[in-house]
């Protein structure tokens, strides 16, 4: 029993670090809402009715290096948000359900929010683009699923079941369990 303590203080502690990383990740989204409000509302105090369509729009700054892009291949919405270098780092896109993706210097994928159906769900990817940290609401159900380097599922901890009973899983590199909790 006491060799648990520092795993389920290590867990605690990195449920932390995934709930500050999804406050950060709720700002952008705030700020990216309230953005879209103000050229809505610049847009709407305009006397005329002006419509622009294309099938892309594309940002420029002031060295003509690209910033932002708006298009919609497919017929499937995005909007990508591109660092000083050209890298992607944001992009909000519409494919089956709503995404916000966010990159690294190099361009590779590190955490995602998006609705699965209508059940949210936040990733945390490793440099390779492995899963590995899962936060989601399934069918009512909170769920935390830690993976490891292979993308593997080795911890599950959730609230589950009408009585809302916690449950704790740990599972091995095969997936065969090691320790649950599961009511």
């Amino acid at each position: 029993m006491r060799q648990e303590t520092p795993d389920l203080q290590a867990l605690v502690g990195r449920l932390k670090k995934v709930e500050r990383q999804n406050q950060s990740l709720r700002r952008v989204v705030v700020t990216m809402a309230v953005l879209g409000a103000a050229v809505f509302m610049i847009g709407a105090a305009q006397p005329k009715s002006r419509t622009v369509e294309a099938e892309a729009f594309i940002l420029l700054d002031a060295n003509g290096q690209q910033r932002a892009k708006l298009v919609a291949p497919s017929g499937y919405p995005g909007f990508i948000l591109y660092d000083k270098n050209g890298t992607p780092r944001m992009r909000l896109s519409v494919v089956d359900e709503p995404s916000l993706s966010l990159y690294d210097r190099n361009g590779n994928l590190r955490s995602k929010l998006w609705l699965l159906g209508d059940e949210p769900a936040f990733y945390l990817y490793n440099e390779s683009g492995i899963s590995r940290v899962g936060l989601a609401v399934i069918k009512g159900e909170s769920a935390l699923v830690l993976f490891d380097r292979r993308g593997k599922t080795r911890v599950g901890l959730g609230v589950i079941g009408e009585a809302e009973e916690s449950g704790l899983a740990f599972l091995k590199p095969d997936g065969k369990t090691v320790f649950h909790s599961i009511p």
